[in-house]
């Protein structure tokens, strides 16, 4: 049996994020609000648990970046999927902005 006290515990985004994928957090992430509904996947030793767990529930899910900063190679793949660009990316013909009212296209 694994030792429960060194563990910590997991959950799943019910809801998926931009890129079609569902964030796996940690109890105390920051990230998660309140009225987020989630998924409790157990207690892990390790985010690679959690994660075998969560595609239990879910094909496509990832680790939140934030909490479980330990999966770098996950993030190397694109953060927003190919119908997440034009949304996010204003066509030419907007960023010449004719009206010439102010315009701000927030990013991260």
């Amino acid at each position: 049996m694994k030792n429960l006290t060194s563990a910590t515990r997991y959950y799943i985004t019910i809801k998926c994020r931009t890129n079609d994928k569902h964030a796996i957090h940690k109890e105390s992430c920051p990230f998660i609000s309140d009225d987020e509904k989630l998924i409790c996947l157990g207690h892990f030793i390790s985010s690679d648990d959690a994660r075998a767990e969560a595609h239990k529930h879910f094909d496509h899910s990832q680790c939140c970046r934030f909490c479980i900063p330990e999966d770098k190679e996950e993030f190397a793949e694109n953060l927003f999927s190919s119908t997440d660009l034009p949304l996010i990316m204003p066509s030419g013909n907007l960023l010449s902005n004719p009206s010439g009212r102010s315009i701000f296209y927030l990013m991260n």
